[in-house]
C-alpha cells in the first residue's frame, strides 16, 4: 500500500478500524517503515498511534517468524498406515523433513523476503509445493527451487501443516489489535 499512512488517518477518522488495521500492518512490513505520506506538517498527529507500538508490532511479527526457520515440531507422519507406500517415503517419517523444509523455506528466499510480513509469509509456506508433483503457484517467481524426487512429504502431513499455518494467520492478525495498541486506542 503505496500510501499508508493516509489510509491511516483516513480510517481513524471515519473510525473504519479494519482499514486502519490493514493501514498500519502495510507500514509496519514495509521496510524502515517506509511510506509516502501527505505533505501537510504533523500529517500523522490526528492518530493517536505512537511509533513504540509500531516498532513493538514489527518485534512481535519477526519473533513468530523466526520460529519459522525450522520445521513444525511434528516428527511422525499424519499418514494413517505405516504401511503405507506415502507414509514409508514421507520425509517426516523418513527423518529427513529438514532438507525439504531448508529447500522450500531457505533455498527459495521465502524466509528472508517475509521476515517483516509474516500473513504473506505463511500463505507462501501454505503455497509451497511440500507434495510430490506440487508446483509453486504462478504468483510466486518462476525460478524458485523445488525439492528432489523422494524428498517430499505425504498428502495428510501437507494438509496438516497448512491448517496450522492458516490458523497461525488468523491469530496472528488478531494479535496485531494489541500489538499496534488499537485495542488501546479504541477505548
Amino acid at each position: 500500500m503505496e500510501r499508508a499512512a493516509d489510509a491511516a488517518m483516513l480510517a481513524w477518522q471515519y473510525k473504519a478500524n479494519s482499514a486502519l488495521k490493514r493501514a498500519l500492518y502495510e507500514l509496519v512490513r514495509a521496510c524502515l517503515f517506509r511510506q509516502t505520506g501527505s505533505e501537510e506538517p504533523n500529517h500523522n498527529a490526528a492518530i493517536p498511534i505512537h511509533y513504540s507500538w509500531l516498532v513493538q508490532a514489527r518485534e512481535e511479527l519477526m519473533a513468530f517468524w523466526m520460529e519459522k526457520a525450522i520445521p513444525p515440531e511434528e516428527n511422525t507422519c499424519a499418514g494413517l498406515r505405516r504401511e503405507s507406500k506415502a507414509y514409508k517415503l514421507c520425509a517426516i517419517s523418513r527423518g529427513t523433513v529438514h532438507v525439504l523444509y531448508k529447500v522450500m523455506v531457505h533455498d527459495s528466499g521465502i524466509f528472508l523476503q517475509y521476515r517483516h510480513d509474516p500473513m504473506v509469509g505463511l500463505q507462501a509456506l501454505i503455497d509451497a509445493p511440500w507434495v510430490s508433483g506440487d508446483a509453486w503457484p504462478s504468483t510466486y517467481l518462476q525460478d524458485l527451487p523445488v525439492a528432489e524426487a523422494g524428498s517430499h512429504i505425504c498428502v495428510a502431513c501437507a494438509n496438516r501443516w497448512r491448517v496450522m499455518w492458516q490458523d497461525e494467520k488468523k491469530g496472528l492478525w488478531n494479535n496485531l489489535d494489541a500489538w499496534l495498541g488499537l485495542d488501546v486506542v479504541a477505548k
